[in-house]
């Protein structure tokens, strides 16, 4: 129906799509994006413990997408994460098998490692 897209509105914010087409969301641009972060292409995790970025501020990193079709899980996966990680951290002394330190290739954009990182796990006393 041509009446549905005739209107006064201004259409150079967003783009319309044929149908079938399909729509990727570059999760590398918005996570490096200088509009909402301080130095992006730094690593400081520690960003994420700076109390002006409440919890709701981090829909910026859209790892679990956003919009109406946003992850319903992502609270709750990012609970048991840091749960997760915290009891692994708490429970298990960690150390790189040797010659790991060098081991640092990745794929390009990706934090998937070139070849996969070996560690020595073992339990607390």
């Amino acid at each position: 129906n041509s009446d549905l897209f005739s209107s006064n509105l201004h259409h150079s914010s967003y783009y319309l799509c044929n149908g079938g087409s399909q729509v990727a969301i570059n999760i590398y641009a918005c996570n490096t994006d200088k509009n909402e972060w301080e130095e992006p292409e730094e690593w400081k995790p520690e960003r994420f413990l700076d109390e002006k970025y409440e919890a709701t501020d981090l829909y910026k990193t859209m790892a679990f997408g956003a919009g109406r079709r946003m992850c319903a899980g992502s609270l709750q996966a990012m609970l048991i994460a840091c749960k997760s990680i915290g009891r692994f951290v708490q429970e298990f002394q960690w150390k790189l098998c040797e010659g790991e330190e060098e081991n640092v290739d990745t794929v390009v954009l990706t934090t998937h490692k070139l070849h996969p990182m070996k560690a020595i796990i073992t339990p607390r006393v």
